[in-house]
């Protein structure tokens, strides 16, 4: 039997117009869905997969990096708000290694490379300004190498030389960093910083550095290092002594009331004098000689004495000299002396009262009631009673 196609599509009208429009409907939803995975799956495999090339990118390198790409005629494609540049898979490396060969990305400044081209013509003044831009574009670049660090701006200010000292002026540094969610530079790492900058930059102090962060925030001043104020080591301190006695409350409260019945909140106040005692103590009972002087002095000789007529004038040397006494007389002199130097016991003692030591502590203690059931079945709240709550239940400081 010979197959006649018109007799076929009559058929097919047939069983259509014989079938049910829900089984119609259903049927039309089922070949759509079949034939729109059918189309993404082949769209989708004939499309490239993308690797990220570089992420977390500032707009100047983006710029620059997308510029350059172009020229080759690469396939990219910008995702994250324009921080993140894509490239098909097989083509990261290679890109990669180009764009490093002509230094993208930056990151930052300039760096000695300025230096690289010598330039004719140029004045003192332009040498010493490409000099600071050099400095502070190295100095970004290894600031950027911290973990937590994203992004850094470095801003010198380097007073020219004068020939008058008291006309000189000190240089002076401030430092922005861009730091990743969540991240922190610890006291440790910031010394690390100001250390590095103050030893890159001629004549520029640790107490002439600023350093902030993106958010406004302040991460190291002249100001944050002078006595009164808290450092990071005494700010951990005050705030593990106030999570340890707000857990041993809460440890407390839980046996009486309950799980979840009470919270509380601990402020602690510290003394933030340092105190430097001296005391220079004598011991009169202890004493040692420490030197000693004995002086005798004996003499012996005629005793003579002058004698001649009073109010008498007589020239130099002429003198009638009588001896008054006997000729057996004799002068004795005798002189003694003696001198004893003691040394007293001194006891110095020097006491350093270091910063940091308790002077206050506040509790705040929010305890919860207790539910009761009314005659009518609901639920009254009830407040603990005040006996229950002056129980002396909490730890001495």
């Amino acid at each position: 039997m010979a197959f006649n196609f018109s007799d076929q599509i009559s058929r097919g009208r047939e069983r259509i117009a014989a079938t049910p429009p829900s089984k119609l409907i259903v049927g039309g939803l089922a070949l759509l869905l079949v034939t729109g995975a059918l189309i993404y799956f082949l769209v989708s495999n004939s499309r490239p997969n993308y690797e990220v090339l570089y992420s977390e990118l500032s707009p100047q390198d983006a710029g620059a990096i997308t510029a350059e790409l172009k020229k080759t005629s690469m396939d990219y494609r910008l995702t994250g708000g324009g921080t993140i540049i894509e490239m098909p898979t097989g083509q990261v490396q290679e890109a990669r290694l180009d764009l490093a060969m002509k230094g993208l990305p930056a990151k930052s400044g300039v760096g000695f490379e300025l230096f690289d081209e010598t330039k004719l013509g140029s004045t003192d003044l332009e040498q010493k300004i490409q000099l600071q831009r050099a400095i502070t574009g190295e100095l970004e670049r290894t600031i950027m190498r911290f973990p937590e660090v994203t992004d850094a701006r470095i801003h010198l200010t380097v007073p020219r030389e004068t020939l008058f000292i008291e006309d000189q002026k000190d240089p002076t540094a401030s430092v922005v960093l861009s730091l990743k969610p969540g991240a922190s530079l610890d006291k440790a790492k910031l010394l690390g910083l100001v250390h590095l900058l103050t030893s890159a930059v001629d004549g520029l102090a640790a107490e002439n550095v600023s350093v902030i962060d993106t958010d406004g925030g302040l991460l190291w001043s002249k100001d944050s290092q002078k006595p009164g104020l808290l450092n990071d080591d005494q700010l951990k301190q005050k705030h593990a002594y106030e999570r340890d006695l707000a857990n041993r409350i809460n440890a407390m409260l839980e046996k009486v009331l309950g799980p979840y019945k009470a919270t509380t909140q601990v402020n602690v106040e510290l003394d933030l004098k340092e105190v430097v005692t001296n005391e220079d103590i004598y011991d009169p009972e202890r004493t040692a000689v420490r030197s000693e002087q004995r002086i005798q002095e004996r003499s012996q000789g005629p005793g003579r004495a002058y004698a001649g007529i009073p109010n008498a004038t007589y020239e130099l040397g002429t003198a009638n000299r009588q001896n008054s006494g006997e000729s057996g007389n004799q002068e004795v002199y005798t002189r003694s002396e003696e001198t004893t130097n003691y040394e007293v016991t001194t006891i110095k003692r020097q006491t350093l009262s270091s910063s940091g030591d308790l002077k206050r502590v506040s509790v705040a203690v929010l305890v919860d009631g207790f539910f009761t059931l009314a005659e009518d079945g609901s639920r009254v709240f009830n407040p603990l009673p005040e006996e229950r709550l002056e129980h002396p239940i909490f730890p001495a400081p």
